[in-house]
């Protein structure tokens, strides 16, 4: 017959699943013939058997040591069942209680299960397997118990130590956040650092075309600025918006270098020229790529590149428009202050899908200040086209400081290389300041740009013609 001795766990904790297990059973009676008879029975089945003659002896073999089951008379002289078995609950809960009585009283059964909590009722006489079966039972329920109670123990411990790995997790994964917070502040630092030394070194380097050509530095200069506002129009990418920017800055830089080879045929070859020099700089292939292609043909014919249409570079194909644009509009290359809005119109639309894109022409086209007054509908039709900041004609334009001259009205304050203002925006000009500008220009107070943003006098919605 089955027998516990293999039960997995002992009221002291657990054990490995395949290691023997020798249970002790505690007989509590007062007739020393049931106490042998009892052993006799249980001891075949592996188990350490304690007998007690009487519930006084029996509660101080539970004081003394561990026991996994207990068979208890029911009545018993000077200490009753009952007694010893609540006594058994307090000092050793986890013990199987078995009731053994001849009675059927069930005032007595009562009372065991009230005082003593027992777990099974045996009738005297016994069958030896019944008692068998019974303790086996008790002592499989007492180790469930042990075990769930183990089990409870163990998981309140795993999760106390899995709250506190999440919390140290969780203050690691802060500390982590906050370190590469911190290096991703740095990295846009050191980014916005290293693209604001690039934009000064490529105005630099347009400042240095206009101590050579004058006319050429301050065509680069509106050249990139315009080109900057249609590619925002346009709703271009930042990188592409950024490359718009520094390639109107660089465009002709390719005739700079013509300028000084006088053997070089710097009309035709200007744009190869460019490229070559910009490509060798790291970060400048695109630029260097929208050199080369700004002179190529929207519809392609001619195109040494074989590109056409929107194969071309977004880039060439935006710097294209606005040099046009430019081109006509400043009718006088020498003297920035002449200059013919409506020529700029005409160039556009008569170069539209040939030379330029007509996408781009399109879009600047509608950005551009009407020369004329509208009629009161073409008003309401303005304000919808407009709704973005529009109005590009060249009312206030820059000027080298020979071409300053008297009534003219500083736009922007006029300050030195120590950042010392000099002239305050909105100063008319007088003959004696335009000479001390131009001193000032040449002189040891050689201002931060050779160029002065002005407004012409006598500016007006007419064109001026060229001298």
């Amino acid at each position: 017959m089955d027998t516990t001795s293999s039960l997995p766990t002992t009221q002291a904790g657990a054990t490995a699943p395949d290691e023997p297990v020798r249970h002790t059973v505690l007989l509590v009676d007062d007739e020393i013939g049931i106490l042998r008879a009892l052993k006799r029975v249980l001891r075949r089945d592996g188990h350490e058997v304690v007998m007690a003659n009487g519930g006084r002896e029996g509660i101080e073999v539970l004081e003394s040591r561990e026991v996994h089951l207990i068979i208890c008379d029911q009545r018993m002289p000077e200490v009753a069942g009952p007694e010893v078995l609540a006594r058994a609950f307090e000092l050793q809960p986890d013990a199987f209680r078995i009731t053994l009585t001849g009675q059927t009283d069930l005032t007595a059964a009562q009372q065991s299960i009230n005082e003593g909590h027992v777990n099974q009722f045996l009738m005297k006489p016994w069958d030896d397997d019944q008692i068998r079966k019974a303790v086996a039972d008790g002592l499989r329920s007492s180790a469930l118990v042990v075990e769930n109670r183990r089990l409870e123990e163990l998981t309140r411990a795993q999760n106390a130590e899995l709250e506190a790995w999440n919390q140290t997790l969780e203050a690691k994964v802060t500390l982590r956040t906050e370190e590469l917070t911190a290096r991703n502040a740095l990295i846009n630092q050191t980014h916005k650092a290293v693209e604001r030394m690039l934009h000064d070194f490529v105005e630099l380097t347009a400042s240095l075309m206009e101590v050579m050509s004058p006319s050429l530095g301050l065509h680069s200069k509106r050249v990139a600025q315009l080109s900057k506002r249609l590619g925002g129009w346009m709703k271009v990418s930042p990188m592409v918006l950024r490359d718009l920017e520094l390639t109107g800055y660089l465009h002709d830089l390719g005739k700079v270098a013509s300028m000084a080879d006088d053997s070089a045929d710097g009309a035709e070859s200007s744009p190869e020229v460019g490229y070559q020099m910009l490509v060798a700089v790291a970060g400048f292939h695109r630029i260097a790529l929208a050199v080369r292609h700004q002179a190529d043909r929207f519809d392609g014919e001619g195109n040494a590149s074989g590109l056409v249409g929107e194969k071309i570079p977004v880039i060439s194909r935006v710097l294209a428009v606005v040099e046009a644009y430019d081109a006509a509009v400043f009718v006088n290359p020498e003297d920035p202050t002449q200059i013919d809005p409506a020529a700029g119109r005409r160039v556009l639309k008569d170069q539209s899908g040939k030379t330029l894109d007509p996408k781009v022409v399109q879009e600047l086209l509608q950005r551009l200040k009407p020369v004329a007054s509208p009629t009161p509908v073409a008003q309401e039709s303005q304000a919808q086209a407009h709704a973005e900041p529009a109005a590009v004609e060249p009312e206030l334009v820059d000027v080298p400081a020979k071409h300053v001259r008297e009534g003219m009205v500083i736009h922007k304050d006029l300050v030195n290389n120590a950042g010392v203002l000099m002239v305050k925006a909105g100063t008319v000009m007088t003959q004696t300041m335009v000479e001390r500008i131009r001193k000032m220009a040449h002189g040891e107070l050689l201002l931060k740009t050779l160029t002065i943003r002005v407004m012409p006098p006598e500016a007006d919605d007419k064109p001026q013609a060229a001298a």
